[in-house]
This record gives C-alpha cells, sequence and structure tokens, in this order.
C-alpha cells in the first residue's frame, strides 16, 4: 500500500485514474509537460509506460460545491483507498472484467494495486477465489489452482468456508 508521498511519478494510466480524463486525454497531457512531438497515424502523442511526470507537475485541485472545494484529488483518492472503500465498491471491483481475468486492476485502474488498503486486496482475492470455483461442484477453474499454488494462505482459507474441492485436470493438491 503506497502512501501519496511514495508515488513518485504518473503514466498516462495513472494519470487518467486521479483526473477522470480518458488515457487518450492524458497522453496528451503527459506530451504537452514532456514536450513530446511524436504521433501515431490517428495523431495521439506517441507516450508509452516509461514516459512519466511528477504528480507536483499537475494541478489535482477539485473545483466543486462541495466541502472538498480546493483539496488535491489525488491525495483524497489515495488515503481514501489507503484508509479502505466501501463493501459496496470491493463487490464492484471484484465483478470488474479486468480484474478477473488477471487477479490484478490494469489499465487506467492499475494504480489500485499499489493504493488499495491490504486488508481489502485480500478480501478482492477471497471474493474472486470463491467466484473460481463451481460451488454446485465444488470445481476448482485452472486460474483458481494457479492462484492457490502461489498463495498458501487460499487452501486453509476455503477449508475454513467448508468448501472442499474437486480438480478439473488430474492436479493434485
Amino acid at each position: 500500500m503506497k502512501k501519496i508521498d511514495q508515488i513518485q511519478e504518473l503514466d498516462y494510466n495513472d494519470l487518467a485514474f486521479f483526473t477522470d480524463l480518458s488515457p487518450s486525454d492524458c497522453k496528451w497531457e503527459i506530451a504537452a509537460k514532456l514536450g513530446k512531438t511524436d504521433f501515431t497515424l490517428s495523431g495521439i502523442p506517441i507516450i508509452g509506460k516509461e514516459d512519466t511526470i511528477k504528480p507536483w507537475h499537475y494541478n489535482f485541485t477539485i473545483r466543486s460545491n462541495s466541502k472538498l472545494d480546493g483539496k488535491n484529488k489525488m491525495e483524497y483518492l489515495v488515503k481514501y483507498y489507503n484508509k479502505g472503500t466501501h463493501t459496496h465498491q470491493l463487490m464492484e471491483f471484484s465483478q470488474n472484467e479486468t480484474f478477473i481475468k488477471a487477479l490484478e486492476f490494469t489499465g487506467k485502474y492499475k494504480i489500485l494495486n499499489d493504493i488499495l488498503n491490504n486488508k481489502q486486496y485480500l478480501k478482492l482475492q477471497k471474493s474472486w477465489l470463491r467466484s473460481h470455483i463451481l460451488l454446485t461442484n465444488n470445481y476448482v477453474s485452472a486460474k483458481a489452482q494457479k492462484f492457490m499454488k502461489q498463495h498458501s494462505w487460499a487452501r486453509k482459507y476455503l477449508k475454513e468456508q467448508s468448501i472442499t474441492l474437486k480438480y478439473l485436470k488430474n492436479d493434485k493438491k
């Protein structure tokens, strides 16, 4: 879990998360800050993951008619996810298609891998694990088998949940 002072560089996906702009709009922002003048055939600046800006080079000031007016949005979001998000938000995250496929956030939401509270990230992993076991027959998907090999707590957790496992392949426990 990274705190606000540990985030030293932002790529276009990180900037998109904190600003609610599209990743391609953020490429324009980064290109302007870095002075990049190379463009793709469709006219978008050529900006890669290695092209980053310092967080203090961008204005994250919130403009709204709430008590958040004038505050730093990046700082607010990092503190929010460090502290922990609502259960409803976790459910949305665990049902996010990219999270389900990779068991981590990718693209615009990849910064959540770094700033999300460790307890909450564990809850997401548990939710993902349960969803990869076909509960009617307790069969374990190939992805869940791989996950359980990499995380020693997973089998114990499933046992605590009274889930006995059947494997899809000839994979031994």
